[in-house]
């Protein structure tokens, strides 16, 4: 449970200092998310959250990573 609280809080570190980037800069560098969301779709199973989640289904988040990523092009 701990280990889901964690990833949780990094999670939300994360989105608020994207936040606080696109309040204080007027935008968001959306080439680092992308880079990012590139970086796990190719090798989702070398975070964390493959200890707790099925590998079908870090599969399934790794494509949806991807077609974000593409958006973000």
């Amino acid at each position: 449970m701990a280990l889901i609280l964690d990833i949780a809080c990094s999670a939300l570190i994360d989105l608020s200092a994207i936040v606080l980037e696109s309040q204080k800069s007027g935008y968001v560098d959306l080439h680092l998310l992308r880079d990012e969301l590139y970086k796990f779709s190719r090798n989702p199973l070398a975070y964390e959250l493959a200890e707790l989640v099925p590998a079908d289904d870090m599969g399934e988040l790794a494509e949806k990573a991807k077609m974000i990523a593409d958006e973000l092009v």
